[in-house]
């Protein structure tokens, strides 16, 4: 399983171009080949991470030599007594893990017994010694270190052919060695303890598993309401807008009507009193359906602005209502032209007060002295019907004087 781990951090290092976790996944793996007995993988993963430190851009020659230590041990093992001495030479004088004064840093003693072994095997007794005995003084109570140092003192003494020492040294080792097998002990129970933890740890995770599905059952049915919710709420805007653009609609087929019958009356006015009764009571008919729409509009005004009322750009607006469309510049420019040419006393007593209006309160004069309704103007300008009725009331303050927005269209059509 640590192998595993470190192959998928070795493949995403390389991913991430991370060139030094890569080159230290190298040297780490070999720790998991070396308890699986694999020494020539351990060997070559240890190579590997030798070699690209010393690669790296800047090189890196102290990492380089902190993995010789790895290679001193395998070495030793095999009686390479020339290679294992340029290994510990190249760890002892480029790994920065030793003092000034050639002792070696707390927490890489383990360098001792390595050195110890090292000249122990080249029949240089007192030189293994002296490294043994400094394993046992910087060895802070780390029994493997103690054991390692018994053990090497056991071995020179009984080469030394000094019994008394031999002894000595045997018993300290075998002290060593039985807590050393003590804390293996203990190391498996607390292993077994462990496992029996992760039996019970499965049980519980199964528990909450369950719980986790309960409540994801709720949530989801939480999310079946809320998007019912929202189907609702969408069919319901969808309606309101299809109220206002019906609305609209039937607000503009009025007006059509309204015009056609005007230019009908106005065409037979002459001899056919008759037909002109009917025309007139048909007007007058089609009015007061319109002012159901506009508030304080009177006929002379429907008259006063029929030719303009007429006009294709004025149409197109209505149109644009209907169909709950907005109006492009082009055609807001077309509107604003084809009011100053038709109505200039009012386009030049508006534009007196163009410096204080707005360019949305500047449409809304325009649309409201051409009789467009307030839902005609939501769709126009874009905006919330409640943002209209607040443009007209503060139109109605800054123009006229008065309060609210009832007075508003009134006004307007007095200018």
């Amino acid at each position: 399983m640590e192998l595993e781990q470190w192959k998928q951090a070795m493949r995403y290092a390389l991913l991430a171009k991370d060139t030094l976790m890569y080159i230290q996944c190298q040297e780490y793996i070999g720790d998991a080949y070396s308890l699986l007995g694999k020494e020539d993988s351990v060997v070559y993963f240890t190579q590997q991470a030798y070699e690209t430190y010393l690669k790296l851009k800047y090189g890196r020659k102290d990492w380089a030599a902190a993995t010789q230590i790895v290679m001193a041990d395998y070495y030793l093992r095999y009686d390479s007594l020339a290679k294992a001495k340029q290994a510990l030479d190249e760890y002892r004088n480029n790994s920065g893990f030793f003092e000034s004064d050639g002792n070696i840093l707390l927490g890489y003693g383990i360098f001792y017994s390595y050195i110890g072994e090292y000249y122990e095997k080249t029949s240089r007794l007192d030189s293994a010694l002296f490294y043994y005995r400094k394993l046992l003084n910087c060895s802070l109570g780390d029994i493997m270190k103690l054991e390692s140092g018994y053990k090497g003192l056991m071995s020179v003494y009984a080469k030394m052919h000094e019994v008394d020492s031999v002894v000595k040294y045997a018993h300290l080792f075998a002290n060593a060695n039985d807590t050393a097998n003590l804390r293996n002990s203990a190391h498996e129970i607390s292993r077994t303890q462990a496992l029996y933890d992760y039996s019970e740890n499965q049980r519980i995770a199964v528990e909450k598993s369950e719980e986790n599905q309960k409540l994801w059952t709720v949530l989801c049915m939480g999310f079946i309401v809320l998007m019912l919710g929202g189907i609702w709420i969408y069919r319901y805007y969808r309606k309101q807008k299809a109220n206002q653009m019906l609305a609209n609609r039937k607000y503009t087929d009025l007006m059509m009507q309204y015009h056609q019958a005007t230019e009908e009356l106005q065409s037979i006015r002459s001899n056919k009193q008759q037909f002109q009764q009917q025309k007139e009571e048909e007007i007058e008919k089609l009015r007061q359906m319109l002012d159901a729409y506009q508030t304080n509009t009177h006929a002379e005004q429907w008259e006063l602005e029929q030719s303009l009322l007429q006009h294709d750009i004025v149409k197109r607006m209505h149109q644009h209502a209907y169909k709950l469309a907005v109006p492009s510049d082009a055609e807001w420019k077309d509107l604003q032209g084809i009011v100053e040419k038709s109505l200039p006393e009012f386009y030049a007593k508006l534009a007196a007060y163009e410096a204080q209006l707005t360019n949305q309160e500047w449409k809304v004069c325009l649309l409201v002295k051409l009789n467009f309704i307030p839902s005609e103007l939501t769709v126009l300008l874009n905006l919330s019907k409640q943002r209209v009725t607040n443009i007209r009331t503060h139109l109605n303050q800054k123009l006229f004087g008065e309060s609210g927005s009832r007075t508003f269209d009134a006004n307007l059509h007095k200018l």
